[in-house]
């Protein structure tokens, strides 16, 4: 195994958790003498929050698609088009709109 890969697998074990108490604090402090060490570990931890972040929002818009496609919407009313020329036209057809849809009495 690579020097590098090494460094990248002991920055995930330490970004996930999963090294014991005192191999992390011996990590931690190979990566406050080693500035190649924190520049890479830093990287890490910088490429795992993104990749969380990004998991949470790719779940969070599936989940907003989902309630989209669930949303009954109710059934439109077509209005009548026919051309109006005149202002009292246009008065008239509003509130003949205006009384079908239950809005004016």
């Amino acid at each position: 195994m690579s020097t590098e890969n090494s460094i990248i697998e002991l920055a995930e074990r330490y970004v996930n958790g999963q090294m014991l108490p005192d191999e992390q604090r011996e990590f931690e402090l190979k990566v406050q003498n080693n500035a190649y060490l924190a520049k890479i570990v830093n990287e890490f931890v910088l490429l795992h929050e993104t990749m969380a972040t990004y998991a949470t929002r790719y779940s969070l818009k599936n989940e907003m698609n989902q309630w989209h496609n669930n949303i009954e919407l109710p059934e439109a009313k077509l209005i009548e088009t026919e051309k109006v020329t005149t202002k009292a036209e246009v008065e008239t057809k509003s509130k003949n709109y205006l009384f079908s849809m239950n809005l004016l009495k």
